[in-house]
């Protein structure tokens, strides 16, 4: 098992293909419903981990495409060091100097966002501390919750993966919808949203130079929000649904455009500049009904992932040379057509190199191997002992 150019860009094709087909479920709305959106979080699970491990098995099968990858292969060897450094070694302290640059400012803000918050008097109401007990029994989890109040936002809005706070604009709101408001922002406590959001972004800087992670993380946003009115909603009969959809028209009714540092680093009930999945949203919550059709497609969904997931760990794509006249000879390697060569691996999955008849025997690596039999030269299962 190792680590290699071609196997990062393996991890790359496959979790970018995730990525896409995610995108184009969430677009196209094939997946719908909890468990739809529940299949769709695990997906998004399953395409961190690919990108986190890229890795090539022994038993992985090389396919040469040389139409592709030998022109970048020989533009990389052309361009040579600069200043006394590889190509690839600048590549990679850029990458990350960008990246650091990038967690860096990320870190700061949310710290500086959370600095100014915690600053902001505590809200002490009885009416906000009744309503949080009893979220936390009817949902039957229980979490600390502290409550600011400031004209910066618009709509409420939860922060802290810690010190959790619930932030409320200057406005009043009625007992049923400072409910409903808190149920929103509990459930996106309880089901740890904001550190998704920020794993999410940290995720981004990594990858900063991938275009495909800023789909991943914007209809990852919009899945949290979903999942949150579903979990929200779960335990609701009609009535309440109602009242909970209710209570997210009115804030859009109450609410424009507000600080988008403080969306960045938050849960909300309603963000201004996301009208668009309104729609969707009540969808979700007045018809999540068990349905075949969308445990059919849930099932196509997860089939196709596993496949394509475990089919890249099968394949990896490499650039192909064939071997000058002048490697041959270091190699001792005779003609090809004459058919006097082989190549045999023994128990510990080592290659060789043997002509056959002498007592050449030459320890090759797997990539030379590949190489001499694309190059005619047969695999035999004897000869290495």
């Amino acid at each position: 098992m190792s680590v290699t150019a071609y196997s990062f860009l393996m991890s790359l094709l496959c979790s970018d293909l995730f990525i896409i087909l995610l995108y184009l479920s969430r677009k196209k709305k094939l997946l719908a419903g909890h468990d739809g959106i529940l299949l769709i979080s695990v997906l998004y699970a399953l395409t961190f981990i690919r990108l986190f491990m890229p890795v090539e098995f022994g038993f992985v099968k090389i396919i040469h495409a040389p139409a592709v990858l030998n022109p970048v292969q020989t533009a990389v060897r052309h361009l040579g060091p600069v200043a006394g450094l590889p190509l690839g070694t600048l590549l990679l302290i850029g990458w990350f100097l960008v990246t650091f640059l990038l967690i860096g400012k990320h870190l700061i803000l949310y710290n500086l966002v959370m600095r100014k918050l915690l600053l902001l008097p505590a809200a002490e109401n009885e009416r906000y501390s009744a309503c949080l007990e009893k979220i936390n029994s009817v949902y039957k989890k229980k979490i600390r919750v502290t409550f600011r109040i400031s004209n910066v936002t618009n709509v409420p809005m939860g922060f802290g993966i810690r010190k959790k706070i619930i932030l409320l604009p200057c406005q009043d709101y009625s007992d049923e919808n400072l409910y409903y408001i808190f149920v929103h922002e509990c459930n996106h406590f309880y089901n740890h949203d904001i550190l998704v959001k920020l794993l999410t972004k940290l995720f981004c800087c990594l990858f900063w130079w991938n275009p495909v992670v800023y789909l991943l993380k914007a209809e990852l946003e919009n899945t949290l929000e979903i999942k949150c009115d579903l979990t929200s909603t779960a335990i609701l009969d009609k009535p309440e649904k109602i009242k909970y959809l209710e209570t997210i028209v009115e804030v859009l009714k109450q609410s424009i455009a507000g600080s988008k540092i403080l969306f960045q680093y938050s849960t909300a009930l309603f963000q201004a500049d996301r009208k668009r999945l309104l729609p969707e949203r009540m969808t979700a919550v007045t018809k999540n009904k068990f349905s075949k059709r969308n445990l059919l497609k849930a099932c196509m969904m997860a089939v196709a992932f596993c496949i394509i997931y475990i089919g890249s760990y099968l394949v990896v794509f490499q650039p192909y040379i064939p071997l000058s006249e002048t490697q041959q000879k270091e190699m001792h390697i005779l003609p090809v057509n004459e058919g006097s060569a082989f190549i045999c691996i023994d128990q510990n999955g080592n290659y060789y190199y043997v002509l056959a008849g002498t007592d050449i025997k030459v320890k090759i690596s797997k990539a030379d191997a590949e190489a001499y039999l694309k190059a005619g030269i047969k695999l035999k299962e004897e000869g290495c002992q």
